[in-house]
């Protein structure tokens, strides 16, 4: 006779499971991935703790937290990420946007605010190597009259990056071009009052060499 499950057993489960592998944050990864089965944010999942589940909600769960543990990011598998309290499109195009480098947000604000050409129409920003664009289309949310160039060698990270600049209501202040650092767009390269950029730091080489819980969440940069 199959057990009939509610969502809080269900999660106690899970939880235990993903700790007893050694997956990094495992009650997070446990509701996330339970999110992302029932199609539900986190606040309505603990307001529905009590629900029961059905045997095909259990079943596409369980293929979630089996790819989970067979070393799958976690944010590869539910597709988005939240950044700067806004949810980004991730695909293994992409690298996953990291909490830490909100604080490079933070300091492209700052400097933004003390500046002496804050107050232009129109002021430039660079981002080199733009990804799925955490970081340009955070500071697009935060500067009215901010516009950014957005480098990258990948068409399909480009993809991504219009896609949730559209998202966000930002594209139309946002350039997208196909290439590697400066050359690609030598001719403006002195026109922009902030560069930013948080590239690759872990050689891919080296990825494999890492532990789970280190490279299992898809952040390199």
């Amino acid at each position: 006779m199959k057990k009939d499950w509610i969502v809080r057993d269900l999660l106690n489960t899970s939880y235990n499971y993903l700790k007893d592998k050694k997956i990094e944050s495992p009650r997070l990864c446990a509701e996330l991935l339970l999110c992302h089965a029932l199609k539900m944010d986190r606040l309505r999942l603990y307001m529905d703790m009590e629900k029961p589940l059905t045997q095909k909600e259990i079943s596409l769960y369980r293929k979630l937290v089996r790819r989970r543990i067979k070393g799958e990011p976690l944010y590869y598998i539910i597709g988005k990420r939240e950044f700067w309290s806004l949810k980004f499109k991730v695909t293994p195009d992409v690298m996953i946007p990291r909490v830490e480098t909100e604080h490079l947000v933070e300091c492209a604000i700052e400097k933004y605010r003390k500046s002496k050409w804050k107050d232009q129409e129109i002021v430039r920003f660079m981002d080199i190597g733009v990804g799925c664009g955490n970081i340009s289309i955070s500071l697009l949310t935060e500067l009215p009259n901010c516009h950014f160039y957005c480098t990258d060698i990948s068409l399909n990270a480009l993809k991504i990056a219009r896609q949730n600049a559209k998202a966000h209501n930002v594209y139309e202040r946002m350039n997208l071009i196909l290439g590697d650092l400066f050359p690609s767009i030598r001719s403006t390269q002195n026109l922009f009052h902030i560069i930013v950029s948080n590239p690759p730091y872990i050689p891919t080489d080296h990825i494999p060499k890492l532990s789970r819980g280190r490279s299992g969440n898809g952040s390199r940069g």
